[in-house]
């Protein structure tokens, strides 16, 4: 099992029913499968914090990924096939290590960091960026939408074409993680 100290930062589950989740300071990703057996796959040298995790629509396991004391401000996003094979990319633009990530309706991994704004990657490792805010939380509702929880107390809903499509703001409230619930609704 994973120590004390591991700081696990998330989890997903795989179509298998085995759980992923990252170890953000021992720098691993362990899975413990439906028949109860635990492993761990030890992050490359050069990879530094795991955080966030998600399955993608390739069925590898995508992770944000803390570089900034190795590159100075960078901050990458991690892809690591069940089967323990590692590759790295450097989100464009730098800036903070992507806070959460989520898998949309279109097959692409969305987050919001690196430069700002509302981002994603292609199962392919190219990046596109659209304008907007800076998020806390982000998730994919069952209308196809983005939802994200954004550091000024608003609620956004975005399509996967970029546009903001709604807004919702709390006053005095940050509003954190947001997740869809039944019948529909986003929970938050």
């Amino acid at each position: 099992p994973p120590s004390v100290e591991s700081g696990p930062a998330g989890i997903a589950a795989t179509a298998d029913g085995s759980l992923w989740f990252s170890e953000s300071n021992d720098k691993r990703i362990g899975q413990i499968t439906p028949a109860d057996s635990f492993r761990e796959f030890r992050l490359p040298l050069g990879f530094e914090h795991p955080t966030r995790i998600v399955v993608g629509s390739d069925g590898a396991l995508w992770f944000s990924n803390d570089l900034r004391t190795r590159f100075n401000g960078v901050a990458a996003i991690g892809r690591m096939t069940t089967q323990g094979a590692f590759t790295e990319y450097l989100v464009p633009g730098g800036g903070e290590i992507p806070p959460d990530l989520t898998l949309g309706p279109d097959g692409n991994v969305w987050f919001f960091g690196g430069s700002g704004g509302l981002s994603f990657i292609t199962p392919a490792g190219l990046f596109a960026t659209f304008p907007g805010p800076q998020g806390v939380r982000i998730s994919t509702g069952y209308d196809g939408d983005l939802w994200l929880s954004t550091t000024f107390s608003v609620i956004d809903r975005f399509s996967v074409t970029g546009k903001l499509l709604s807004q919702l703001g709390f006053t005095g409230y940050n509003p954190g993680d947001i997740k869809p619930g039944l019948n529909n609704d986003m929970w938050f």
